[in-house]
């Protein structure tokens, strides 16, 4: 410990060294003579500061200047040991610089994503909605039309039933007489019972015929049904095969399939499509020679 700490730090109270110990006329002292006044009235003996003190002071402060020397401590290493401590610094400042730089890249980039997908995420939301507008007003469009077309709907809806021959009379006539003078034929006649039927009703002849329906499951193809229908209409009406052929042996299959049933009937007429088509293609000299 110090001798200034050695003296703040006991308690006890000592005396303040005097003036009087001190000597005012410096300029007649010679320089040999310049003694320190703390230390001169310290040793005096008004001075309540001992001489083992004091010696244990300066060889403290001996040991102190001592232990700098050994570790080399001088005013270059303090310097050089500063510098370091300021370059490092300005590294550890120009690291913190560029990672904020980068932080706020990051932040700037994150905040652009955000706002892309608010913008994708709002046309997906529009377009939901318009989407959405359309299907309600196609829907408000077809209950508008369905209004409209009520009668057509029910019309088409009643075509579903079966079509009787009642539906063909209005107050006991035959509605297709009273629109033409031509003759009436019928197409679609497949049973002896509609044949008997479009005799008494005043057809002038029928079409045998499914209307095309062979792909259909359960429909009698027309030269099947064809033997049947000239066996129930007699000689009062014409029969006309639709049996839509593309072969000669198909025609005379029909032939002969109605010839069978010609020993009932004085008068019999058997007409087939393609011979009909090749008529008006080629008259009839040349559309029969094909």
């Amino acid at each position: 410990m110090s001798c200034v700490c050695q003296y703040f730090g006991n308690n006890a109270t000592r005396p303040i060294p005097s003036p009087n110990c001190i000597d005012n006329d410096v300029d007649k002292k010679k320089p040999e003579e310049y003694v320190d006044p703390q230390i001169k009235g310290c040793s005096s003996t008004n001075s309540g500061v001992s001489a083992t003190e004091l010696a244990a002071a300066r060889a403290e402060i001996w040991v102190l200047s001592k232990n700098l020397a050994d570790a080399q401590i001088s005013i270059e290493n303090l310097e050089s040991f500063l510098k370091c401590i300021i370059d490092k610094q300005s590294a550890l400042l120009s690291e913190l610089y560029a990672l904020k730089r980068i932080n706020s890249e990051l932040q700037e980039e994150s905040r652009m994503q955000r706002d892309y997908h608010a913008i994708e995420r709002n046309a997906i939301i529009r377009e939901l909605h318009n989407i959405k507008t359309l299907l309600s007003s196609r829907a408000t469009l077809l209950e508008e039309e369905r209004m409209k077309n009520a009668e057509l709907t029910n019309a088409v809806q009643d075509a579903n039933e079966k079509i009787y021959w009642r539906h063909l009379f209005k107050r006991g006539n035959f509605v297709a007489k009273r629109l033409t003078h031509l003759p009436v034929i019928v197409k679609g006649v497949l049973t002896a019972e509609d044949a008997i039927m479009a005799q008494e009703f005043g057809c002038a002849g029928i079409i045998a015929s499914n209307h095309g329906a062979r792909q259909l499951d359960h429909v009698p193809a027309s030269i099947e049904s064809l033997p049947e229908v000239v066996k129930a209409v007699g000689d009062k009406l014409t029969v006309i095969g639709c049996s839509s052929s593309k072969r000669v042996s198909a025609t005379e299959l029909a032939a002969a399939r109605a010839e069978i049933w010609s020993k009932f009937c004085d008068h019999f007429d058997l007409k087939l499509q393609p011979l009909l088509r090749m008529n008006v293609f080629e008259g009839e000299a040349d559309g029969f020679d094909l």
